[in-house]
């Protein structure tokens, strides 16, 4: 989502008694715990797959310390107590408590939870010639698995469940939940959804800390869920195949704003307030998805699979299921909202609370609210409240340019939403086509005055945030860590976005004073200006986006360092360096990261549609 990591509550690795072995020579339960627990610390201290090999030691051996007080629960008929350090059993052992039986088994799930936020890292950090689709798939698909895992371990961590056998078999009794269930979903998905909703139905048998933990279970596990569904449906797949997907990664959001509501109803805190305002704006955000994704599909395929999930004579229509599913998106942005407010309003800096991350949360989840919304002209007003959060949070000045990136990629939503809002008015006097959309904006007919004028108004404001999100946002993060990926990538898009501006309307590019003219020329300097503009800015595209890959790893996933390769083809293509533009094109044609579909109609690329290279580049793919 763009914001701070979610905050987790450690079980507290309580000091334990030093234990000797058992009389029969085997381990203690307390022994095998502390032996995981030194695992678990030594991965913390390491990265991608030699964390993960850590982590993965660290619960099996946690596994076999819970294994070792069941057997002992079992041989001697000895109940868990609130205090067993002074205890022993037959064979030597101190019967260990309740309170650290609960926390084996909360570290148990916290190991599984680490090994997969590792493997989707070490994923996520592989050199591009070992990077590819299936790779991230398969990491991910691992992750579920141990997410999945993870949660039925912390959902035991009450004193009917704790000293249940093995992994406990969530999916035993328990329904999945409405519109879940289809045989043809994946397996992952229909475990997970069983464990989603076995772990909201426990969270208030949980410790505080353990139901946030649980929480931030659930929200990673819905995370992979809904990344898989989108997947799926871009894939051009039915929606019978990627509905129930969506609905279980709501699930799991779900769970875990149960989970962290348990927690804040027990022990008000300003960290589980910030996590469940962020698992809220993912659950808003997955309501719109599918709803868009729902909207976009055809209408007798949708309506199949709405009437699949419920009664055919209950199902509704496709619009109005979608118009349902953006209605409680609303809610649950609006019950984040409340959510970030009222942990802001908790913050104490003397006990170490963290306003500044706050605000940046509070920031990156009205700019998601505005990415939902349809309307250019709707999303101007979260975006304004954006702003105002972020520029709040980089006034601490802490040299962090994480709050500058996500001021710049507001101004740089606003600046978008004002081009949109310019070209709308721009095609309510002139033919509604790519070509007219991509010439000059027309000198308009006397008639048409106000309608030019609304479309100049809208330009100006473009220009001015995206000029603002350079200025305010990426240049000022990297005035604070010259290398950032994320303000080089940034500042390479808004160079693309003002280039693009600078073609659209070469007059009103050069009246901006963008190019150091005064705006007073005639219409053939003014051209002429907004060409150098428009030339200028690609340039500095260029070398924000070369800087970006320079160290790929940096940027993310496949998609992501695709779709970074892909803006700096386009801003090479636009300078004249056409053999590496087309070297790069071909490239990301080849593996599927873009279609020859897009690329004919993306708007960047539109001064060169039609020379002779891109002809033959759109002919062979």
């Amino acid at each position: 989502m763009g914001r701070g990591d979610r905050q987790s509550v450690g079980p507290g690795r309580t000091g334990r008694k030093p234990e000797i072995a058992t009389r029969n020579g085997e381990p203690s339960s307390r022994q095998l715990a502390d032996a995981a627990d030194s695992l678990q610390q030594q991965g913390e201290r390491r990265k991608g797959l030699e964390a993960a090999a850590k982590f993965e030691a660290a619960a099996a051996k946690y596994q076999d310390a819970l294994d070792a007080a069941v057997c002992q629960r079992h041989l001697h008929g000895f109940n868990l107590i609130e205090d067993g350090a002074n205890m022993r059993t037959p064979t030597g052992g101190n019967i260990i408590s309740l309170e650290e039986a609960i926390e084996m088994r909360s570290s148990l799930a916290e190991c599984h939870q680490l090994l997969a936020d590792a493997l989707v890292a070490a994923a996520a950090s592989l050199p591009d010639t070992e990077l590819n689709p299936q790779v991230e798939r398969q990491a991910a698909a691992t992750a579920v698995q141990h997410l999945t895992t993870a949660l039925r371990h912390y959902s035991c961590c009450h004193p009917s469940a704790v000293l249940t056998s093995r992994g406990p078999n969530a999916a035993a009794g328990v329904t999945p939940g409405a519109g879940v269930g289809d045989a043809a979903l994946p397996p992952a998905f229909t475990v997970a959804a069983a464990v989603a909703v076995a772990a909201a139905a426990t969270a208030a048998a949980l410790p505080p800390e353990v139901a946030v933990n649980a929480g931030n279970c659930a929200a990673s596990l819905g995370e992979l869920l809904e990344e898989e569904a989108e997947r799926t449906a871009a894939a051009s797949s039915p929606p019978m195949a990627w509905l129930p997907m969506y609905d279980i990664a709501l699930q799991c959001y779900r769970s875990a704003a149960a989970s962290y509501k348990s927690a804040v109803a027990r022990e008000e805190d300003v960290l589980t307030l910030s996590n469940l305002g962020d698992v809220l704006v993912q659950s808003g955000t997955c309501l719109y998805a599918v709803s868009r994704a729902l909207r976009d599909a055809d209408p007798v395929l949708a309506a199949s699979a709405l009437s699949s999930q419920t009664a055919a004579a209950a199902a509704a229509a496709p619009s109005e299921w979608a118009a349902a599913r953006e209605a409680e998106a609303q809610s649950d942005f609006m019950a984040a909202m409340s959510s970030y407010e009222t942990a802001c309003s908790m913050c104490d800096s003397s006990q170490g609370d963290d306003l500044p991350g706050l605000l940046c949360n509070w920031g990156s989840a009205l700019r998601s609210l505005a990415g939902c919304l349809q309307d250019p002209a709707a999303r101007l007003g979260p975006l304004e409240q954006a702003a105002s959060r972020l520029d709040q949070a980089a006034s601490f000045d802490r040299a962090d340019p994480a709050p500058l990136c996500s001021l710049g990629d507001v101004l740089m939503a606003g600046g978008e939403a004002a081009e949109a809002i310019s070209l709308a008015a721009v095609t309510s006097a002139v033919s509604n086509t790519p070509e007219a959309q991509a010439e000059v904006l027309p000198a308009m007919a006397p008639e048409a005055e106000a309608t030019a004028a609304a479309a100049r108004h809208w330009y100006g404001i473009a220009m001015r945030q995206l000029h603002a999100a350079l200025t305010r946002g990426y240049s000022a993060a990297l005035t604070l860590r010259r290398d950032e990926p994320e303000a080089l990538v940034g500042c390479g898009e808004a160079h693309l976005a003002l280039s693009r501006l600078a073609r659209r309307d070469p007059v009103a590019a050069a009246a901006s004073g963008d190019g150091g003219g005064d705006g007073d020329g005639d219409k053939n300097a003014a051209g002429a200006d907004a060409k150098d503009i428009a030339s200028r800015h690609a340039t500095a595209a260029v070398v924000a986006f070369q800087a970006a890959v320079a160290r790929p790893e940096r940027l993310g996933g496949w998609r992501q360092r695709c779709d970074v390769r892909y803006n700096l083809a386009c801003a090479l293509a636009l300078v004249g360096r056409e053999q590496e533009a087309h070297q790069l094109l071909v490239s990301l044609l080849g593996c599927g990261a873009v279609r020859p579909s897009e690329l004919a109609r993306d708007v960047d690329l539109e001064p060169v549609r039609y020379l002779p290279w891109f002809q033959a580049l759109l002919a062979a793919a």
